[in-house]
């Protein structure tokens, strides 16, 4: 199985949607998000985890760094 990491996608979780829609095309997908776990059907070819921060992460895959943790605020 292929586990592709998403951290610091907020908002309305564009960047995990459309990881989960292009996935979708090469397999079934099985998605983790906060409290809830998805699959949409069958054995699952891709494990995509999506959280709010990074954490101690002790696997192999994909990181994905979503927009919410490159932005530093600005000094004034």
């Amino acid at each position: 199985m292929n586990t592709i990491m998403i951290c610091g996608d907020c908002g309305e979780r564009i960047l995990t949607k459309t990881i989960v829609r292009s996935c979708s095309h090469y397999g079934n997908v099985m998605t983790i998000n906060g409290g809830s776990v998805n699959c949409l059907s069958g054995h699952p070819d891709f494990l995509i985890i999506s959280m709010n921060a990074v954490c101690d992460i002790d696997c192999e895959g994909i990181l994905v760094f979503g927009e919410a943790l490159c932005q530093v605020p600005e000094t004034v």
